[in-house]
């Protein structure tokens, strides 16, 4: 059957216009004011809801006549549910649109009438959202989508239409359907239809970025990081939640703040100053008692000045501090727990050599228990617990849809908060490991700190704001920089075939999905990403066909006219993976008992075989006339040649996590170098002349970064910056 309804219709606030195939708002003149931007899949059960609208729809039947099959999971239906509340503005309280019937389905209960006149609108259409591929490992459809084009808009009168009659739904039935469903909900489990939908009140609103966020005790009082809109000063705040008495205890020029956590008193405040490379030391503020004069300033404690920006915690009984701290001799980050009486540290965690470190560390009530966030290679987030009584650390869940940016105690330590994707509030039982959704917002959220069980404290809005910027590479031309900003795309990779598609990361339908680049700029989409998590790996075979995808914990191989391939197992942690020079074999590291093991993986036989323990990080170049990798016994790179011997190469400091962020082209490969005191730089190793040469080019942020052209006359990168992010709370 057919579910794009035949004429253009009133749909509650909305307008649906058969020649779009969209929902649009229209003003009293008839222009398009806004348009619900919403993927093929979505699209296609809103339209299944307006053909019955009304009615009660099972799940079944979306299965059938939405989908085409029935193996589908209930949660990608419920994704689908989800995203249509959010765009059309729905509460699952009290339902303007869609109403979940529990146990039975869902009944879409605005008004569908027919739409009496729309003048012509002056607006370029929204372009459709075209068709996608669903990376699963048994993908609901195999069709490529076709380039993107444009509808023109056009008069429609509803006089000159035929007029399909509108559903009618027996109201008396209804009546006793939900008397029944009343009675039934008492001892029913609760389902999505009982997550609230919720807003986010700001406290901080000011210009630029606020992060890192702690509360008193009381909940009178927060500290955050501010960083003032297009400037490298960065202040800490301290302000009163009813958003009153604001003020800025200190400001630093081209230094970095983080972590600050209020004493149980609420006179003390603990944060980290760092001179990146050079110094880094964690301060007390000692305030009035009214909390209006900095008393004093002194440093408590010192930490590695390689370390990474994150939250610290102050356990509620004002004994200890946990903070992060860079170990030299296992280079990740490890907890260390620091005794006030004492003045000494310890050290809390033992990370794997194949984890960034441990992160984000928060204290329960009983001051023994302590949730982190174990980093993997800057992709995923582990979610563990560990008791200091016991000090056996435990991981309770690993996140499948955006990296957990936060962890808060809650419900009295039985769960645990954290943010999701799609604007998703989860918690996790403790106990259990169960989790759920506890609400959805209207803003993404991190660095979560919670009041008490009905108030919550967040970070909320876009961390970063993408900007991908084209530069002559320095050591080849001298011609300055050009720019190419598009917003929605985060990364390009040029085809190494002239004449063929480039590859691109893009929002432009709201989810990341990664999309061919034509000539004349038009798109088309190859696969799309529900969850949040940046892309590690994103480079294109030697004959420009398929694309390796790195995301999340999985490793695609994407191309078009062939459903997506899913070369790792979905219970494997892996990482660095990179393409070999043959073209039709990809090498990748998995995890094993903490180790790095090197596999090759034959895409004509789809089979892995182990290569190698000795390696950390391991690439051919495309040309196969060299290839790199790192020792694990002395962490140094070696490079051999075609026909060469092993050489050790001297790079300096490499900022990267394990194969992300080295570019291999035929004459050199360019790396990602850690400076002293201040951001990486883009350098290449020229495999003739055997020098390594420093772009100047800085990066920062997180996932691939860059990439170079085929000929390395170009540099392209996410030159972004911090988003508009404000200190806000919920309320339940």
């Amino acid at each position: 059957m057919s579910l794009k309804p035949e004429q253009p219709l009133r749909v509650g606030e909305w307008c649906y216009l058969p020649a779009q195939d969209k929902l649009v708002k229209l003003d009293s003149q008839g222009q398009v004011i806004e348009t619900a931007e919403l993927d093929n899949l979505c699209q296609k059960a809103l339209n299944y809801f307006l053909h019955n609208a009304g009615r009660l729809v099972t799940r079944d039947e979306l299965l059938n006549d939405v989908w085409g099959v029935r193996d589908v999971s209930d949660g990608r239906i419920s994704r689908v549910i989800r995203v249509l509340r959010v765009t059309l503005g729905d509460d699952t309280k009290e339902p303007r649109y869609i109403e979940t019937i529990p146990k039975r389905g869902f009944r879409f209960v605005a008004e569908v009438a027919p739409l009496l006149e729309v003048a012509a609108q002056t607006e370029e259409p929204a372009e459709p959202a075209p068709e996608l591929i669903e990376p699963e490992p048994q993908p609901e459809s195999l069709d490529v989508a076709p380039s993107v084009e444009v509808v023109e808009p056009q008069v429609i009168v509803a006089e000159e239409l035929p007029l399909k009659p509108k559903a009618r739904f027996p109201w008396g039935y209804a009546l006793a359907v939900i008397l029944i469903v009343a009675i039934a909900g008492w001892w029913l489990k609760p389902n999505e239809a009982a997550i609230p939908y919720l807003r986010f009140t700001p406290i901080s609103n000011l210009a630029g970025s606020e992060r890192s966020v702690d509360v008193t005790a009381d909940g009178r009082y927060l500290v955050y990081v501010h960083t003032p809109a297009n400037s490298r000063e960065e202040q800490l705040v301290l302000q009163q939640r009813d958003g009153s008495d604001r003020r800025v205890l200190l400001k630093v020029n081209g230094e970095l703040l983080s972590g600050p956590q209020f004493s149980p008193d609420g006179l003390f405040i603990y944060y980290q100053r760092q001179n990146f490379g050079k110094s880094c030391d964690i301060r007390k503020i000692t305030l009035d008692s009214a909390r209006h004069v900095v008393v004093s300033d002194e440093i408590e404690l010192q930490c590695n000045p390689k370390n990474f920006r994150s939250r610290m915690s102050v356990s509620p009984d004002g004994r200890y501090l946990v903070y992060p701290d860079y170990q030299d001799d296992s280079k990740n980050i490890a907890l260390m727990l620091y005794t006030f009486a004492t003045k000494g540290s310890e050290r809390l965690t033992l990370p794997p050599a194949t984890s960034r470190g441990d992160i984000m560390a928060s204290f329960a009530q009983d001051s023994d228990h302590l949730a982190f966030i174990r980093d993997v290679g800057q992709t995923t987030g582990q979610i563990w617990v560990m008791s200091l009584t016991g000090r056996e650390p435990k991981m309770l869940f690993q996140p499948q849809d955006r990296y957990p940016a936060g962890v808060a105690w809650f419900e009295h330590d039985q769960k645990i908060l954290f943010p999701g994707a799609q604007h998703h509030i989860n918690a996790i039982d403790v106990a259990t490991g169960d989790v759920e959704t506890i609400a959805i917002t209207d803003a993404p959220a991190r660095d979560l700190v919670a009041i008490n069980e009905h108030i919550v404290v967040a970070s909320a809005g876009e961390n970063w704001q993408v900007r991908l910027v084209k530069t002559a590479n320095p050591i080849f031309a001298k011609t300055g920089e050009t720019v190419d900003e598009a917003l929605s795309e985060a990364l390009l990779e040029q085809n190494p075939v002239a004449g063929q598609p480039d590859a691109v990361v893009s929002r432009r339908s709201g989810l990341q999905h990664v999309a061919l680049r034509f000539s004349d700029g038009s798109q088309q989409k190859l696969a799309e990403f529900a969850s949040d998590f940046f892309i590690s790996e994103f480079d294109y075979s030697a004959d420009g066909r398929s694309l390796l995808v790195g995301h999340a914990n999985a490793l695609w191989i994407l191309t078009a006219g062939q459903a997506p391939q899913q070369i790792n197992k979905s219970d494997e942690r892996v990482g660095g993976a990179s393409w070999g020079a043959s073209g039709h074999e990809v090498f990748y590291f998995l995890s094993q008992q903490g180790h790095w093991l090197l596999y090759r993986h034959d895409l004509k036989t789809k089979k892995a075989t182990f290569v190698s323990d000795r390696f950390d990080f391991y690439q051919e170049s495309p040309a196969g006339n060299y290839k790199v990798w790192r020792e694990t016994r002395d962490s140094k790179f070696y490079i051999q040649l075609k026909d060469g011997a092993p050489k050790i190469l001297d790079l300096g400091e490499v900022s990267a996590a394990t194969g992300t962020g080295f570019v291999s082209r035929e004459r050199g490969f360019y790396f990602p170098k850690q400076n002293k005191g201040s951001y990486p730089t883009i350098s290449r190793y020229d495999i003739t002349t055997g020098t390594v040469t420093d772009t100047g080019i800085k990066i920062w942020g997180a996932g691939r970064l860059f990439t170079v052209s085929i000929d390395e006359q170009v540099i392209l990168r996410d030159a972004g910056r911090f988003g508009d992010v404000d200190i806000a709370y919920i309320q339940f």
